[in-house]
């Protein structure tokens, strides 16, 4: 069995946890034209005083055997120079929060790909993020599909229940020689 982890690791789970209580003021993106939630490849957060990116950017990694081109999510605090790199081709739409943050959720999946009743492939990934905020909205980013860049960006309230639902995941493989199977786990951030 091959196992492949594109989840955050501890270090980017420390960073996104010293968040909690901090003011959230505004996030930008680069959207779509006709497509009010999706966003092109990067969010820019401010928070507090540092500024952060939420990147699904193409990563040629090891995927079934071979290299291929797939959205990884990625977090980071960057700096204003990062920022604008982000943004040079585009002016980023800007939304004000100004809310403190009350806690993360950190939606992961882990992708099962059998042949003959055998795990071949254990894949895990960061389906999405959601960040809770003192007044009970939400602002979740969920990546779109592997070989996708974007990110749908929704605020509301309970919008894990507005994620991909994992039959999706189950239909990408209809017609392979793989059976696949999925399990989703949040893992939440106080």
């Amino acid at each position: 069995m091959k196992t492949i982890n594109y989840r955050f690791n501890d270090s980017v789970m420390q960073l996104l946890h010293n968040l909690i209580g901090k003011s959230f003021h505004t996030f930008s993106c680069d959207r779509l034209p006709n497509a009010s939630t999706t966003v092109y490849g990067a969010v820019v957060i401010s928070i507090d005083n540092t500024t952060y990116a939420l990147t699904n950017f193409l990563e040629p990694v090891d995927y079934i055997n071979r290299k291929e081109d797939v959205g990884i999510f990625r977090f980071s605090a960057i700096d204003e120079s990062r920022r604008i790199e982000i943004f040079s081709e585009c002016t980023p739409v800007t939304t004000p929060v100004e809310q403190k943050i009350v806690s993360i959720k950190i939606v992961d999946e882990t992708q099962y790909l059998y042949k003959d009743d055998i795990i071949e492939y254990e894949i895990s990934t960061v389906r999405g993020v959601v960040f809770v905020l003192e007044d009970g909205r939400e602002i979740s980013f969920e990546k779109d599909i592997w070989f996708s860049e974007f990110i749908e960006v929704r605020t509301g309230y309970e919008l894990e229940t507005t994620f991909a639902s994992t039959d999706v995941f189950i239909e990408e493989w209809s017609d392979s020689d793989y059976v696949p199977d999925i399990v989703r786990n949040t893992v939440v951030i106080k």
